[in-house]
């Protein structure tokens, strides 16, 4: 370490000085900020050597920030009593965002049993969306026991639920609905994002079915998706028409996304496409499993064509 990095280290030191202290019921004077900082890096210092290594500071900073971290009940007003949908391992329930009055659905995830690689992997996909056509995720906040995840409030339930009470459905709200589905998949396609679980249930309807009235939707639950594995490094900017696309990131052409690939074969078997039936074979070889994006093309070309 020379002076450089020593001079950076104490204005760091500094900085958190500063801020612990201005969180305090009093004005501590420089002495005082001086032992506070020794007692701390004799703490993060771990192996007692007398320098911090990046892991120790790394360490050290989590620790502060996990310390200083907002709890949920400082920005939001949950509601338990009404809860909109429960599994396993989550809760959904209505909260109100307590800077606007906003309400918002949040979706308590219980870390025990669960598989937090999958879940973090879930919410750094949403978290770089942004499409019309697909729910929002607004807010995240973690403690040692929980995942809360905050999203748009969809009055509406599933589609699923929603289209079992709909006595008349026209050709056109069908092609409405079907079209901003569509939208949305390939806003996800052109940014290298798939799914996997696409079905009625993971389609959330914004407002209450009336009829007359045209039906918005979002798709949610990325708990399967999956990113498309890159077998060439060209791409092209772009993005799917219709929905609006707020993210600025690039979006690929779809000669690029021929070009790119699944490992796992996953989803709802109910709803597999007949292609996707066939590569989830047990017997089947696994480099021979990954897809693409068009399902039947892949297929046909590395199964042969089999229905």
């Amino acid at each position: 370490h020379d002076a450089a990095d020593a001079l950076t280290l104490a204005q760091l030191g500094e900085c958190f000085a500063d801020i612990a202290f201005t969180t305090g019921r009093a004005k501590k004077t420089k002495d005082e900020k001086s032992k506070w900082l020794e007692r701390e890096f004799r703490k993060a210092d771990a192996d007692a050597d007398g320098v911090l290594s990046l892991a120790e500071f790394t360490a050290y900073y989590n620790a502060c920030v996990a310390r200083v971290r907002p709890h949920f009940t400082e920005l939001y007003e949950a509601d338990r009593a009404r809860t909109i949908g429960r599994g396993a391992f989550a809760q959904v329930v209505k909260a109100r965002r307590s800077s606007d009055g906003t309400m918002v659905a949040v979706t308590r995830i219980n870390k025990r049993g669960v598989d937090m690689a999958l879940v973090h992997s879930e919410v750094a996909i949403v978290q770089g969306l942004r499409h019309d056509n697909l729910l929002l995720l607004e807010d995240v906040l973690e403690t040692d026991d929980e995942l809360l995840l905050m999203t748009e409030l969809m009055r509406g339930g599933d589609l699923f639920k929603a289209l079992q009470g709909v006595t008349h459905f026209s050709g056109a709200e069908a092609v409405y609905l079907a079209r901003q589905i569509v939208d949305a998949t390939a806003y996800l396609h052109s940014h290298g994002v798939v799914h996997c679980d696409l079905k009625p249930s993971n389609i959330l309807v914004v407002d209450p079915v009336v009829k007359g009235v045209p039906v918005r939707i979002k798709l949610a639950d990325f708990g399967l998706s999956q990113s498309l594995a890159s077998q060439s490094s060209g791409s092209s900017g772009g993005s799917s028409g219709g929905g609006a696309d707020e993210s600025g990131a690039e979006a690929e052409s779809p000669s690029a996304q021929q070009q790119k690939q699944l490992r796992h074969v996953c989803g709802t078997p109910e709803y597999f496409a007949p292609e996707l039936v066939h590569l989830a074979q047990p017997l089947l070889a696994l480099e021979l499993r990954r897809h693409g994006v068009a399902v039947f093309s892949v297929t046909r070309r590395r199964c042969g064509r089999q229905q």
